[in-house]
């Protein structure tokens, strides 16, 4: 069948503008593919690359929206996502749509109901809802919750990616029960495993050092990390943290960790290509996920396929991830967290315990059995079975 997802971002030929939904529609794609789907990827500039190109067999039409054309401002009051949906609307584009025998949309876009009056069927994926705590968020996260309730209540095929996604889904934008379906994310074994410990990594930061991987944003907490990591060091001197990922709160955190004197222990890598992430990963000896929010908590299995044991909040999805496989301490409270990283640094049974568990819960989330849920859905609930 012919699959296609409209996405604002594709991580080709570069990644980073939102790595955790560039991630998981790129893996997604790759395994359609595999299974011999005909995928189709309608995209952005963000990431830069050409208007026609085909990466690993996949077809991507690029369009403009009003970031590409004024810049910053273009973002605000949700014009990329109106501009981007608009710009589909017109013949020359919405040709390459039309044949779609279903449409998946990783995000809200405007004027989607179009797909209703042509009759193509959509799926809609919902992460999770976050309330606005700064300016930034305030100009766009209340347009955006308006757009999203309106796509997923006209098409009315939503996939969750956990139980307390599909929980906000019907809290917050007052979705059906039946509509409502769950698919996690996935990770790639092939990728992501214990094969991929770098000993140079290691001569760099240490033999044993602490990981975080993700956006620098207010809800993945990063401070309460760093905070943490005042008390782990007055314990063990030469643990290190390592943080991956960038974002409008890199440069507050480096100047924080500065300003609580661990600045020689902690590293901001920035963003990094996915080949010296599976390292890191691997070579890291706990992973840390301080967040109080996400829909799914992807890095947390991609940790956990690396052998790495994972320490995140008290907070669904992320501590049922884990499995047995990590701990959790409580949301928010950085001395609990110094305390968890503490006890599992310093007692050796313990960390092994978990260690051993981390292959067992990361082979629940393989990508190719994910698309295969994927295509199952479809094939049930649009009757289409090419």
């Amino acid at each position: 069948m012919k699959i296609t997802i409209v996405t604002l971002s594709f991580p080709h030929p570069r990644a980073g503008s939102l790595p955790g939904i560039e991630n998981s529609t790129e893996k997604l794609a790759q395994k359609f593919t595999q299974l011999g789907h005909n995928v189709f990827i309608i995209t952005t500039y963000w990431n830069g690359g050409k208007r026609f190109e085909i990466y690993q067999g996949i077809k991507i039409l690029r369009l403009f929206e009003s970031k590409k054309v004024i810049g910053k401002l273009g973002s605000l009051f949700l014009l990329t996502h109106m501009t981007f949906g608009l710009n589909l609307l017109f013949k020359k584009n919405f040709k390459y749509i039309a044949d779609s025998d279903i449409i998946i949309l990783p995000l809200a876009i405007g004027f989607s109901r179009i797909f209703k009056i042509k009759k193509i069927p959509v799926i809609s994926i919902f992460h999770h809802y976050e309330s606005p705590q700064n300016f930034n968020d305030f100009m766009y996260l209340p347009f955006y919750h308006l757009l999203a309730k309106r796509q997923l209540k006209i098409h009315g095929h939503v996939i969750c990616r956990s139980l307390a996604g599909k929980k906000d889904a019907k809290r917050f934008y007052k979705i059906k029960e039946g509509r409502l379906s769950i698919i996690p994310d996935g990770v790639d074994l092939d990728n992501y495993n214990s094969n991929n410990i770098d000993p140079k990594l290691k001569k760099k930061f240490g033999n044993r050092f602490l990981q975080y991987s993700g956006l620098m944003i207010n809800r993945k907490k990063i401070s309460i990390l760093l905070k943490a990591m005042v008390q782990v060091i007055e314990k063990i001197p030469k643990i290190n943290l390592v943080l991956t990922g960038s974002g409008p709160l890199e440069s507050y955190y480096k100047k924080l960790s500065s300003d609580l004197n661990i600045d020689q222990n902690v590293f901001f890598l920035g963003y990094v290509k996915e080949t010296l992430l599976v390292k890191i990963f691997a070579s890291a000896t706990l992973f840390i996920l301080p967040s109080e929010l996400e829909g799914f908590g992807q890095v947390i299995i991609e940790a956990l396929a690396s052998g790495t044991p994972v320490i995140c909040a008290n907070k669904k999805p992320m501590s049922r991830l884990i499995g047995n496989a990590g701990i959790t301490f409580e949301a928010n409270n950085y001395k609990d967290l110094a305390r968890k990283i503490l006890i599992l640094l310093e007692n050796e049974k313990i960390y092994k315990n978990l260690r051993d568990n981390t292959i067992i819960e990361a082979r629940k989330y393989q990508w190719k059995s994910i698309a295969k849920k994927y295509i199952k859905y479809i094939e049930s609930e649009f009757n289409i079975t090419k």
